[in-house]
């Protein structure tokens, strides 16, 4: 009978390996087991739905980016008229006040304004009674309530259409005048114009495209 030619110590080497790559393999699933959970916990150090949700994150300031542009893109541009208007008061989008200190910038001219509430008589007294410490009296049929003389900037824009009654263009008919007429006159020392502006896309605030003055006998 033919004698083995392997050391009678090395048969069991065919039976221990399994053996040990068996606890490896389990050590190791183990482990991966744990990074899941702790990756599922929320803190978002480990992989899985806390890296993704991280990584979704960046999307958000894109998104809030576009919105701002995509509001103003949209934004109706004030329609301005070719002749002054009639009734000003009428148009929520008429910005009434006093102009003074203009001069010309980068994109048209800058000119200070004190804002104001233009009334009539009959709309006098319902303000002496709201404001006790800004009463005022009616000059023929109108008066101007001012409760702050806090003067705000803005700017003519280039190609604005301007409109000049008495101070502005020496006539109690508005009278389309040029933006060196206009900034000349106003700083003429006349204390301030009395007008009505309006602004690019309406309401109260940005740059003006529309300057008409008021009529006051």
């Amino acid at each position: 009978m033919p004698v083995s030619r392997k050391p009678f110590g090395h048969a069991a080497v065919p039976v221990v390996l399994p053996v040990v790559l068996s606890v490896v393999v389990l050590l190791v699933g183990t482990a991966c087991s744990g990074g899941d959970t702790a990756g599922n916990g929320g803190s978002g150090s480990g992989s899985g739905p806390g890296t993704s949700t991280t990584s979704a994150t960046p999307s958000s300031p894109a998104t809030a980016t576009a919105s701002p542009t995509s509001a103003t893109s949209t934004a109706t541009a004030y329609a301005t008229t070719t002749t002054a208007h009639k009734a000003p008061w009428k148009d929520k989008n008429a910005d009434f006040g006093y102009v003074t200190k203009a001069k010309v910038v980068s994109g048209g001219v800058q000119f200070s304004f004190d804002r104001a509430t233009w009334l009539f008589a009959a709309d006098v007294p319902a303000w002496n009674k709201a404001n006790p410490t800004h009463t005022v009296e009616p000059a023929d049929d109108y008066a101007i309530g001012n409760v702050s003389k806090k003067l705000r900037a803005f700017v003519l824009v280039t190609g604005a259409k301007i409109f000049g009654s008495i101070i502005l263009s020496d006539q109690p008919e508005s009278k389309k005048i040029t933006a060196a007429q206009f900034v000349s006159r106003v700083n003429s020392g006349f204390g301030g114009v009395t007008c009505w502006i309006y602004h690019q896309y309406g309401g109260l605030t940005g740059n003006v495209v529309q300057l008409e003055e008021q009529y006051r006998p």
